[in-house]
């Protein structure tokens, strides 16, 4: 986010800071006023990379659905269910059979507090946490029946996952 303007034809830019170094590519304009967007210059440098040497983004995939937990829905868990985590934040998980999250050990109704040795509360920070390249496995704490455990996940390569699917191999 950034307040620098944007305006029609500007996407795809470069976003400069006062000393001329390129911090990211404007991106687009938001509704309110004096707010845009921009991509940070590292992300693009990445994107640019993973491009020229593999010809797609590499995205990481778990088969899971996350439901972002705070006090309050704890709280509300909880009086259901008193053997629920009793968290400040974490991520509660559905599980897709077969998938990644699934053969690592990763059932329905864990709760993700840690993913690569970082706290996670967010959708978000578990996606800045996941590696970045294929093949590569990450340490994922996580919360079940008031025990804590850590389970090694690789996750799968999103594109190549598709690829399969639309020509019928999964």
């Amino acid at each position: 986010q950034t307040d620098a303007a944007i305006n029609q034809g500007n996407s795809g830019g470069p976003l400069v800071n006062l000393d001329g170094e390129v911090v990211g590519v404007a991106t687009m304009r938001t509704h309110g006023e004096g707010v845009s967007l921009a991509i940070a210059a590292d992300d693009a440098r990445e994107v640019v990379n993973q491009l020229l040497s593999r010809g797609y983004v590499f995205r990481p995939y778990l088969g899971i659905l996350l439901g972002e937990l705070d006090s309050k829905i704890v709280k509300e868990l909880r009086r259901h269910n008193s053997r629920f985590p009793n968290v400040e934040k974490g991520l509660v998980v559905q599980v897709v059979p077969g998938e990644p999250a699934h053969r690592s050990g990763i059932r329905d109704g864990d709760v993700i507090v840690e993913v690569g040795g970082s706290p996670v509360g967010s959708v978000r920070e578990l996606l800045a946490n996941l590696p970045r390249k294929p093949n590569m496995s990450v340490d994922v704490k996580l919360l079940r029946d008031g025990t804590t455990h850590v389970v090694a996940v690789t996750p799968a390569d999103q594109h190549q996952r598709i690829q399969r699917r639309s020509r019928g191999w999964d």
